[in-house]
């Protein structure tokens, strides 16, 4: 995570990371790539690139109606997704685009409705309250580890007699 005058800027992942929000009981949109940059303003993620193998599986819906009125699904290089008052507002897919859209009445049975490794887990996810609080985040061991002491190798000690 980058800061710039005291607010979050960035935040880079990397290590196929995943995007991902909650519809219903069933329906995930769900964004993933090799590496993902998001971008900030006001304490806002207003942009979100994924690079490197980007995936998206995305329900289409209007502003402000939760009904889903089809689901996108979308295999490229790169991807972004701007967002505006915490929606996505435009996805712009980049290099080597394959996409289906599909109105929900005609989803076919053989298409996967989340990406092969997604798993919603929403008791393992902190809220705002448990990260800032470190309520459920386990306590600091660095005092005990500090303790042990450290093995002694003769390359160590040649290389602290040079210094």
């Amino acid at each position: 995570m980058y800061t710039a005058e005291q607010a979050l800027d960035r935040a880079e992942f990397v290590g196929n990371p995943i995007m991902s929000s909650r519809l219903d009981s069933i329906h995930f949109n769900q964004v993933a790539g090799k590496t993902m940059v998001a971008r900030f303003r006001d304490g806002e993620l207003v942009r979100n690139d994924v690079n490197g193998n980007a995936q998206a599986i995305y329900y289409l819906q209007e502003d402000d109606d939760p009904a889903l009125l089809g689901l996108l699904v979308i295999t490229c290089s790169n991807m972004t997704f701007e967002f505006e008052d915490q929606f996505v507002s435009y996805i712009t897919p980049r290099v080597s685009l394959d996409w289906h859209m599909y109105p929900m009445d005609k989803i076919p049975a053989d298409q996967p409705l989340t990406l092969g490794w997604f798993k919603w887990q929403a008791d393992r996810r902190p809220d705002k309250n448990d990260v800032f609080t470190r309520t459920s985040i386990r306590e600091s061991q660095r005092e005990q580890y500090e303790k042990i002491r450290q093995p002694k190798f003769a390359i160590s000690k040649k290389i602290d007699a040079r210094r």
